[in-house]
């Protein structure tokens, strides 16, 4: 058993440790501040994405010929981040599932967090808002029992990448604000960038344009201390917004050019469709409309080849507007306005459905912290009650030890008591005045000897003894004139 006082000196170093803490019970976040563990090919692939997953299949069987379920998971993340640069969701939603199981197996929880964020990144792209959401609401439990600064700010970037594709800017501002309050100011370089376009990109739809430039102004900076063309490319984009809300043209043009050389770099789709998408919009702006018209067919084009239903509705609505100006033909107008029809009502469904399943979520989470509070009631009730009951019990178990040990003092001071009884001699008490047996031998003619008689009370006469006359009995004392016995008068 530990001792008073390495338990008073462990009391103290978890006081200091909690205190140091400030916010969290348990102070776990200090290891936040080491760096994920990521493999080599992971940080190859942001540049050469296509080189990563041309190498990564043979590594992978070997890693999995010999068990090593860490390597494995490493690996998978890997593939995963190459996937994402090149916009490949399938493949990054399958590789960020595969790294979950692998990062399980080898019972790395923080591997398991990376895996995923990735798939629910991967969900959000293809416009699956309620999975990716589920997935992230798991890595956000992970995290609880072994926190770190950077994916949760990794988690708060997911979130309001999502509230952007929904159309609530607000919203996505809060969570990358969020997101940079988590990473703190020691944080990755690579995830501050992103917060803070996302940040900039939020800022500058709510009509904030100062804070929006000034933003960005950070995120670029940052930026160029990295290595990640991906990154690059999506500053140029938000860079071009800017610039044509500000009718700055050139530098759309510019910053659009940009973007087409790193999509191409990368073999990007969608960088190359929100590139289109920027460029034609410039040009409408400049009334340049078949120039406009083209960019915008093209950026549906590449919208409809990955599946991104909101990106095309958004440019779909532009071009039609475009086409009623440049008085494009009936038919391609009609399929362009059914399409945005058909795109509006997909969207619809799917908004609504988010928001059932964001209901049914939020219904859910108040039911469970009415039960946990439920719960954490009946458990103090019971802690309430075994206290009691343990009090009880200590009680009686006092009162039974004290009971037992007066017992055995009582039998321990009879016990005495007999014993002394037995080894004192029999002392008579000393005789009081007037005492008959205090006076001489009395001894009469025809009693054999001079005996000792005892003296009763007047009351009381001895029976003669067996043998002897009765003139050896005592005589009777006279009565004196009040009737009392004179030898009574005598010695009272």
């Amino acid at each position: 058993m530990r001792s008073v006082a390495n338990s008073g000196v462990g009391s103290l170093l978890l006081s200091v440790l909690l205190l140091g803490c400030g916010v969290r019970a348990f102070c776990v976040t200090p290891a936040a501040a080491v760096p994920l563990p990521r493999h080599a090919l992971e940080a190859k692939a942001l540049f050469d994405p296509e080189t990563v997953l041309m190498q990564l299949p043979a590594l992978i069987k070997t890693a999995q010929s010999k068990e090593n379920e860490r390597e494995l998971a490493l690996l998978y993340l890997a593939e995963a981040n190459a996937c994402r640069v090149i916009a490949n969701w399938q493949c990054q939603r399958r590789a960020g599932a595969q790294a979950v199981v692998a990062a399980e197996g080898s019972g790395d929880p923080i591997l398991m967090v990376r895996g995923l964020i990735n798939d629910s990144r991967a969900r959000m792209a293809m416009q699956d808002f309620t999975g990716g959401e589920q997935v992230l609401g798991r890595a956000e439990l992970l995290l609880k029992t072994t926190p770190h600064s950077e994916l949760s700010a990794d988690i708060s970037l997911a979130y309001s990448s999502m509230s952007h594709a929904i159309g609530k800017h607000q919203l996505a501002a809060e969570y990358a604000k969020r997101g940079l309050q988590q990473l703190g100011p020691d944080g990755a370089i690579q995830m501050r960038a992103r917060l803070l376009r996302n940040q900039s990109r939020a800022n500058a739809q709510l009509g904030k344009r100062e804070m929006a430039r000034a933003l960005l102004a950070q995120a670029v900076a940052a930026s160029r201390l990295l290595n990640d063309p991906k990154l690059s490319a999506e500053m140029y984009l938000e860079s071009a917004r800017l610039a044509r809300q500000d009718r700055d043209y050139a530098n759309v043009l510019h910053n659009a050019e940009q973007i087409f050389a790193l999509a191409k770099q990368l073999k990007n789709s969608q960088l190359q469709g929100l590139g289109h998408e920027v460029s034609g919009l410039a040009a409408m702006d400049r009334t340049d409309l078949p120039v406009a018209a083209s960019e915008l067919r093209a950026a549906i084009q590449t919208f409809r080849e990955l599946g991104l239903d909101r990106d095309e509705l958004r440019v779909g609505r532009d071009l039609i507007g475009v086409l009623l100006e440049i008085d494009a033909p009936k038919a391609e107008l009609a399929s362009a306005m059914r399409r945005v029809i058909e795109l509006d009502r997909g969207v619809l469904s799917n908004d609504r459905a988010l928001a059932a399943d964001d209901f049914d979520s939020r219904l859910k989470y108040a039911e469970q912290q009415l039960d946990v509070l439920r719960l954490g009631s009946e458990a103090t009730l019971a802690a309430e009650r075994a206290d009691a009951l343990a009090r009880r019990n200590r009680l009686g178990l006092a009162l039974g030890m004290l009971s037992l040990a007066t017992l055995l003092v009582l039998s321990v001071f009879f016990w005495q008591q007999r014993r002394q009884a037995e080894h004192t001699p029999f002392q008579p008490a000393p005789a009081r005045r007037g005492d008959c047996a205090a006076r001489e031998p009395v001894t009469r003619p025809g009693c054999a000897t001079s005996e000792s008689r005892l003296c009763f009370s007047a009351r009381l006469r001895r029976a003669p003894v067996d043998g002897q006359s009765s003139r050896c009995r005592s005589p009777r004392p006279a009565r004196g004139p009040t009737g009392w016995p004179a030898a009574r008068r005598f010695y009272r």
